[in-house]
């Protein structure tokens, strides 16, 4: 484990107004000098997807402190879309922005040394993604949990069955006492929205990433085990910085992985290379240099995935072993000089294509 960020603020004469605060919360001596992890919860009574998050928290404070970290607990907005109709829905999607600045505001704010989301909802899930792309710290996500479908006679129902009764109920398919039974039972517990929708597609990518422990993705908030998958999720953030394993690391990794399945090697190599490249430029404080890189490099790009990947900032990030980092570079050169040799000879031919329509039309 390398040095504690948060030892910046934390430790020496200058960090005795911090530590004075933690004190009055309840924070002991030796708590301060352990690991400190933000729990980023985004419990809120507005809707059942976030009202479970507030028990978890709990559990995942536990796991930190058995694993010698600590806990420190903010929360960020939820705002929710099936509540958010009509004009409500002009404020979801800007939501996600207000999350992720709220989050790096603060934790930026503290220096804490790893994060864990608590979500659950639609724009809440991306709003924390791109805050740990942001960050580059050691980061593990968990959701609330999905809901449980409703059996309504022979059929089972979810949440989108009951945008289905509000056009049949008008349309005069199902009666009024119908209609109000789907109202008020298709929600049989908290959690997110029983259906395929964009919480649980959210979810799914999250772990997909590396990013939350597996199979908790779908996983029901009825699930006793979710208490547990909470305590090792507050293990499992501590056991991050031990290894100095950060989010953007698993993120890119996972990228790459299931990219190179599909793809050939001189485009996983600039994206390990230029990944290098950006890690080391954000490492030595040069956050700019890769946007920079990627600008004057970009136009030599053949494909749109090494293009987003040249043009973008330093902080989706890999650093690997020098001895990889150099058979990397190597790779990176042999692909950028086969692109670069293409485009030399597409502009040849049509050059030469052009003197010979031009000779036929003399």
């Amino acid at each position: 484990m390398s040095k504690l960020r948060s030892d910046k603020i934390m430790k020496g004469i200058t960090g005795a107004y911090a530590r004075a605060m933690y004190r009055a919360i309840g924070y002991s001596e030796e708590n301060l000098k352990k690991p400190k992890i933000a729990i980023i919860n985004s419990f809120s009574e507005t809707n059942p997807a976030h009202y479970p998050l507030r028990e978890l928290a709990k559990l995942v404070r536990e796991g930190v402190y058995m694993a010698g970290g600590m806990p420190v607990e903010f929360n960020t907005i939820a705002p929710c879309d099936a509540v958010a109709q009509d004009e409500g829905m002009h404020y979801i999607l800007p939501s996600r922005d207000i999350i992720a600045a709220s989050v790096e505001l603060m934790v930026q704010a503290h220096q804490f040394d790893a994060m864990v989301m608590l979500y659950s909802c639609d724009k809440i899930v991306p709003g924390m993604l791109m805050v740990t792309a942001r960050l580059n710290l050691p980061t593990i996500f968990m959701t609330g949990g999905a809901m449980m479908p409703r059996k309504i006679g022979n059929k089972y129902l979810v949440t989108c069955d009951i945008k289905e009764a509000m056009g049949k109920v008008k349309a005069g398919f199902i009666s009024e006492k119908e209609f109000y039974e789907i109202e008020s039972t298709t929600c049989a517990t908290t959690g997110t929205c029983s259906m395929m929708g964009t919480a649980f597609a959210m979810s799914s990518i999250v772990e997909a990433l590396g990013l939350s422990f597996p199979g908790s993705a779908t996983m029901l908030t009825v699930d006793s085990r979710r208490y547990q998958v909470a305590q090792k999720v507050g293990e499992r953030a501590v056991q991050l910085i031990k290894d100095d394993l950060l989010a953007p690391v698993i993120i890119t990794l996972s990228i790459i992985g299931s990219y190179a399945i599909n793809n050939n090697m001189f485009d996983v190599g600039i994206m390990f290379v230029f990944g290098l490249l950006g890690y080391l430029m954000v490492k030595y404080n040069f956050p700019r240099a890769p946007m920079v890189v990627g600008l004057i490099l970009g136009p030599l790009a053949e494909t749109g995935l090494q293009q987003s990947l040249l043009m973008s900032s330093g902080n989706w990030m890999i650093f690997v072993s020098k001895p990889l980092s150099v058979g990397l570079l190597l790779l990176a050169a042999i692909s950028l000089s086969s692109t670069i040799i293409k485009d030399v000879r597409r502009t040849k031919r049509i050059i030469k294509n052009n003197q010979l329509s031009g000779s036929d039309s003399e």
